[in-house]
């Protein structure tokens, strides 16, 4: 005989506002839910009330907004890989640079008066690491990645460069607070074309960039195992900017540069499994408008036969579009469909960055460097790049 829950299993009293829908549906259905169903409810109603609230905030999509900032950053870290590749081609592209190299034996092609190098290869790879602690009710996260990249570009014209890049990232994010013990992880595939033109002492960028991402989620039920998905989403993105060099001394050259955003990613409704407190989630797409003001600080020097080019910069990001992500589900065990809130982004962030570029004779290149970003939250990413002229 199936044993059914109390009429009146009066969860809603016990709910925050993140969980408030998933119990008023389970308040509704807890004297008709049957089977595996009925026995969670069940089990849930003999939590005592600060164990059920703590339950309650694990049996809705997770409103942190850890998995849309994780995924935004993937591709916009890739493009900021990108610039950091458009500027070492700059860097060593200017006429600037190219007479100090040849001055030194460090350079072929053009500038030396030898047979031009119209087409680069380029590799990278890069580490990352995402935190935020708890803040506004909503859980804290720790994520991790890693990635590649690699791309071929070409110098179609005096100052105009164009090329395409493949980068790969697989990310975790480990819950934390009460969301401990639920984890999702992200692997993302990502296509993006990019050009810069010299404009007079300045510059413009642009990238544009498609991607697809695959999420692996594992969601702690607490009376009823681990419900776990297997979804698929996209994302686009476009970036346009610039900047003008000031030059500070014979070797030291300020450049204020201004950076323009957009990309949406669109996340694919799916259906949890091995838990009967699983979730149907619907689908949803979130657009993101973002601009970037700050400057770097290049200097030159020579190592022996390398070109040597330490940098600094520093960026102030605002987000024009910082709502959250809000999830409307429905438990696949019966009931109607809630909506749960997502936590908003934050509005401004900072970033700061140290680095060295790389110059060698035999037409390679090597740029390593490190940036951290401020929020509620941090990040901090290292990447290392090489490349090879023919």
């Amino acid at each position: 005989m199936q044993l059914l829950p109390p009429a009146s299993a009066g969860f809603s009293p016990n709910s925050t506002t993140r969980s408030s829908g998933a119990a008023t549906v389970l308040d509704a259905v807890s004297g008709s839910a049957t089977g595996s169903f009925g026995a969670a409810i069940t089990a849930l109603a003999a939590l005592s009330p600060a164990q059920q609230s703590a339950a309650l905030e694990k049996l809705v999509p997770s409103p942190s907004r850890a998995v849309t900032v994780v995924t935004r950053d993937t591709m916009t870290s890739a493009m900021d890989r990108i610039s950091v590749r458009l500027d070492g081609l700059r860097a060593a592209n200017s006429q600037f640079d190219a007479q100090q190299l040849a001055s030194t034996g460090a350079v072929t092609g053009l500038a030396a008066g030898g047979a031009p190098l119209k087409y680069g290869v380029w590799t990278k790879t890069f580490v990352n690491d995402n935190r935020q602690g708890a803040k506004d009710g909503f859980a804290g996260y720790s994520g991790k990645g890693w990635g590649l990249a690699a791309g071929i570009d070409r110098e179609f014209a005096p100052g105009f460069i164009a090329g395409l890049a493949l980068t790969y990232t697989r990310s975790s994010i480990d819950y934390q607070d009460q969301l401990a013990g639920s984890d999702t992880g992200i692997a993302s595939y990502q296509l993006s074309g990019y050009a810069s033109k010299e404009i007079g002492q300045g510059y413009l960028e642009g990238l544009v960039a498609y991607s697809v991402q695959d999420y692996e989620s594992k969601r702690n039920t607490v009376v009823s195992g681990n419900a776990k998905g297997d979804y698929s989403g996209e994302q686009w993105g476009v970036r346009i900017g610039g900047g003008l060099p000031y030059r500070l001394g014979a070797n030291t050259v300020l450049v204020p540069q201004a950076r323009l955003e957009w990309n949406q990613v669109q996340q694919n409704g799916y259906t949890e499994k091995d838990s009967a407190l699983a979730l149907h989630v619907k689908g949803n797409t979130a657009d993101r408008l973002r601009s970037s003001l700050g400057a770097q600080l290049n200097h030159e020097t020579q190592w022996g036969s390398l070109r040597a080019r330490p940098f600094v910069r520093a960026f102030w990001n605002h987000d024009f579009e910082n709502n959250g992500v809000d999830s409307t589900a429905n438990f696949v065990g019966g009931g109607a469909a809630f909506r749960t809130t997502g936590q908003n982004l934050d509005k401004d962030t900072y970033s700061a960055g140290i680095g060295v570029g790389l110059y060698a004779s035999n037409n390679f290149t090597a740029t390593i460097s490190y940036d951290h970003d401020m929020g509620s939250g941090c990040a901090d990413t290292a990447q290392a790049m090489a490349r090879w002229l023919f």
